[in-house]
């Protein structure tokens, strides 16, 4: 009778390679097996990747999914990124979806509840002692500082974090989370932060306007959305203090009772922030005029980019856009003169509610890239007529090397030879 070949690990079932990775503690003694062994290469090099991200839709989370990641912590130590989303699928290693006989056990198992789910997962979180990129839900609007005291003490090594709020029913109770920490570690490493419609409030019985400045000290770059915004929603412009803020972007519809001091409020704010090089400024239905007064070189003495859906002659005034060196906005007639003063604009994205050869007349001859979004006729597009004579305009404006806007010509075999003939007269462009 022949002996029979002893079985090697990589002519085993998937499921039991996956159990014996899994049981391996240390990641970078994952990763060093993986490459002393080449027939484990195949197998252990996608887990030790698949391990870095967990994206779980908790709108289908089943009880016991939870559980069996609890259990796991030294798996959830390698996780380098977590996404709790609303979504209905979930993406998490084979290793950890329960075998036919396994469900059986698990038959008693309910499907959570969304609203649990969100509180649940972040008792997760606090086990992923490496995370660097978190994007997760919760159920209060004022969860933001909070949530930053639970992270302080767990995730050392978080670099960017995004907040949103799921909004729950009536009959559903908004959970708190509640600071059992007094003490609490900077996340120092944490420089992007992008809150929709979650907000700092000030709470008067604690002394939090420091914890909050202090546990985010090297925070460069905040993105804050608000599609209905509560009605303390300006506490976290009156209370954020970060020396090395240097990227704005704002989004936000404006309640009908928005503070008449509103404007004040983020004039401030802004001052407090002199290193803003970047800023995007987008308000819905603006209640009243705002900002109240253009913003002056003294609010932003180091603005470099600008994007707002408002004009910008309304946003800017004249002697602080000759620092500007890429804009995207609307051009009108009444923004001519701004237009003429940016000296230094290299990069340009205008939606144009003027003629297009105005526009060009007045444009630097420093553009390096300019795109032209306009519509001039019923078809919604500008005629070869008109882009001929603004392509005549362009010939001196030697640094320009990106142009677009031009649909017929992107889309329309039938343009004009004489449209063609003065884009070959502009040769970088070519």
């Amino acid at each position: 009778m022949d002996m029979q070949r002893p079985r090697q690990l990589f002519d085993c079932p998937e499921e039991i390679v996956e159990f014996i990775i899994l049981d391996i503690p240390n990641p970078s003694d994952l990763l060093h097996l993986a490459l002393a062994c080449k027939a484990l290469c195949k197998h252990i090099i996608p887990y030790h990747i698949q391990f870095r991200i967990l994206k779980l839709g908790l709108g289908y989370v089943p009880g016991w999914l939870l559980d069996i990641l609890t259990q796991h912590a030294s798996l959830l130590s390698r996780y380098r990124t977590a996404e709790f989303t609303i979504a209905r699928f979930s993406e998490y290693p084979l290793c950890l979806r329960p075998t036919a006989s396994d469900l059986l056990g698990f038959i008693d198992y309910p499907y959570l509840d969304l609203v649990d789910v969100i509180w649940q997962s972040l008792s997760l979180v606090c086990h992923m002692t490496n995370l660097t990129s978190l994007v997760m839900k919760t159920t209060n609007p004022s969860s933001f500082l909070p949530i930053l005291c639970l992270l302080s003490s767990s995730t050392p090594c978080l670099t960017f974090l995004e907040l949103s709020l799921y909004s729950v029913s009536e009959s559903s109770t908004v959970k708190e989370i509640d600071q059992l920490m007094p003490a609490y570690n900077p996340l120092r490493r944490l420089q992007h932060i992008r809150l929709i419609n979650v907000c700092f409030v000030k709470d008067p019985t604690r002394h939090n306007d420091a914890q909050l400045n202090l546990l985010i000290p090297s925070l460069s770059n905040l993105e804050v959305y608000f599609v209905h915004p509560p009605n303390d929603f300006l506490d976290l412009f009156q209370r954020g203090s970060w020396p090395c803020l240097s990227s704005m972007f704002i989004w936000m519809m404006l309640p009908i009772d928005t503070p008449h001091d509103a404007s004040s409020i983020f004039n401030s704010f802004f001052k407090r922030h002199p290193k803003i090089v970047a800023l995007a400024f987008a308000v819905l239905e603006p209640p009243t005029l705002f900002p109240s007064q253009p913003w002056t070189m003294e609010i932003f003495p180091n603005l470099r980019r600008l994007t707002t859906n408002l004009p910008i002659q309304s946003v800017m005034s004249l002697p602080i856009v000759s620092q500007l060196t890429h804009v995207c906005g609307t051009f009108g007639d009444a923004t001519i003169m701004h237009l003429e003063e940016m000296n230094n604009l290299e990069q340009c994205v205008a939606y144009l509610s003027m003629d297009l050869c105005d526009f060009l007349k007045s444009l630097p001859s420093n553009i390096q890239k300019l795109t032209v979004d306009c519509q001039s006729d019923e078809d919604g597009d500008i005629p070869d007529e008109e882009w001929i004579s603004g392509l005549r305009l362009l010939r001196k404006h030697n640094r320009l090397t990106h142009l677009a806007g031009i649909s017929s010509i992107a889309y329309d075999l039938t343009t004009s030879h004489l449209a063609i003939q003065e884009l070959r007269l502009i040769p970088q462009l070519m």
